[in-house]
């Protein structure tokens, strides 16, 4: 796992089972470092039902040439949204630790005994 991307949100990234799909939404692009105008036209969407609008801010102002060139560019949605360096999830609901299916320490980070019994217990594999 790459740790450029996340590195400053700090050294351990743990992947979720597919089962918190249902009830998660992204956008591309950090919604911390964007400004209330640009936070208030970017429009997240259900990752089982991606929507261009997440990608780019002020879709309602583009015109139907504008969208059609967006996607002559890119094969598909898929293709377009991994253009992007950051896309950002949104979990809604509880996300409780049996949804972790692998623990990443990135920069050289070492798991504390605890992890490393916890993840043995369930069976959740860790990258160090």
């Amino acid at each position: 796992m790459k740790s450029t991307s996340i590195s400053g949100y700090g050294h351990i990234c743990c992947k979720i089972n597919d089962s918190v799909l249902e009830r998660t939404t992204f956008t591309c692009g950090d919604s911390l470092s964007l400004n209330s105008d640009k936070l208030a036209s970017t429009q997240p969407s259900p990752v089982l039902q991606p929507s261009i609008a997440s990608a780019f801010s002020n879709m309602s102002t583009y015109t139907e040439t504008t969208i059609q060139s967006i996607f002559t560019r890119y094969s598909s949605l898929d293709s377009l949204f991994k253009s992007f360096c950051y896309i950002e999830a949104q979990i809604h609901g509880r996300l409780e630790s049996r949804a972790i299916s692998e623990i990443h320490f990135l920069n050289r980070l070492q798991p504390t005994n605890k992890i490393i019994q916890w993840a043995k217990h369930n069976k959740v594999p860790i990258y160090y």
